[in-house]
């Protein structure tokens, strides 16, 4: 164990467990798949939190990644519910499709000497594979058609992420009216015009 004492409070280290202090929020930090498997079986331990509720809820509404409690648990029994195998079999071809791409981009690269930056790479993929699998939209990241898409969200997680190492951004009066504020106002109100479209349209 090793522990980290400041002025506020601790940082404590338990193995693959972590006990953060965001100025007044505490924070735990669980990495152990067997850890999380224990605390998500109980209601009242399946919360996000303030701090991921101020960073996702946004854009993610009231979804699986930011419901709590009950709600999470009776979503998350629907999903467990679903034939998992037949299910994804439906989407074999996109996921193949999609890998054909990010393999031929990454096979261009590969020259044995130059050093690339491959995790763009693989964010797109995963972008093309999401959203085709979850709306059936075609957002084309991987060949650049659709980069408006790639830049919002890349916004929108850099933006979440940033607003964890400065508490005030947490504020939203005060985020809101900031020039990145308003940038991610508009990269999530974009990203939900375009879904509802699409699903208007289908």
């Amino acid at each position: 164990m090793q522990t980290l004492t400041r002025k506020k409070g601790t940082c404590t280290f338990y193995g693959t467990i972590a006990r953060l202090w965001f100025g007044p929020v505490l924070v735990v930090v669980i990495a152990d798949q067997d850890n999380i498997a224990n605390e998500v079986k109980y209601d009242k331990l399946c919360s996000r939190g303030y701090l991921s509720r101020k960073s996702m809820e946004k854009f993610f509404r009231h979804g699986l990644l930011c419901s709590n409690g009950v709600d999470w648990q009776r979503h998350r029994k629907i999903v467990s519910s679903a034939p998992h195998i037949s299910f994804l079999e439906m989407f074999v071809e996109n996921f193949a499709k999609n890998t054909h791409i990010l393999a031929n981009k990454l096979k261009a690269l590969a020259d044995g000497i130059t050093e690339h930056d491959v995790p763009p790479y693989f964010l797109r993929c995963s972008l093309d594979i999401i959203y085709q699998t979850s709306s059936r939209i075609n957002i084309n990241a991987q060949t650049g058609n659709d980069q408006s898409t790639l830049i919002n969200l890349t916004t929108i997680i850099d933006t979440a992420v940033l607003r964890y190492g400065k508490p005030w951004f947490l504020i939203d009066w005060i985020f809101n009216a900031t020039e990145l504020g308003k940038k991610y106002n508009e990269a999530v109100k974009c990203e939900h015009d375009k879904i509802i479209k699409e699903i208007v349209k289908k």
